[in-house]
């Protein structure tokens, strides 16, 4: 059997050897964690940034994506009113085309 005293040796030992070592590494833990929480907080940040921007060209996406039927109603007119036009006046034959002229040929 143990003795009392041998057994309180063992424990103080423990005690003391338990201590001694996890405060360097407790320290060295609480920084892991800190860096850690830092680095989630920023990439948290980083995506309420992105999804504003993503919004952002959402929106802008769609209100490119109404431009469209309205351009395309413009050239409509704009090669109608051509139409109109050449068909009163006529073409002169010896005429030079200007440069707005041939982008719509």
């Amino acid at each position: 059997m143990m003795t009392r005293r041998r057994r309180m040796t063992q424990l103080s030992r423990r005690i003391k050897k338990g201590k001694k070592r996890p405060l360097g590494n407790r320290e060295a833990v609480r920084k892991y964690h800190e860096k850690k929480k830092a680095r989630a907080a920023s990439l948290e940040d980083e995506v309420v940034r992105l999804r504003a921007l993503n919004q952002q060209l959402m929106k802008r996406i769609q209100s490119q994506a109404g431009l469209e039927p309205e351009v395309a109603r413009l050239k409509c007119l704009l090669v109608n009113i051509r139409g109109r036009i050449e068909g009163e006046i006529g073409n002169f034959p010896y005429q030079k085309q200007s440069h707005t002229e041939k982008l719509f040929l």
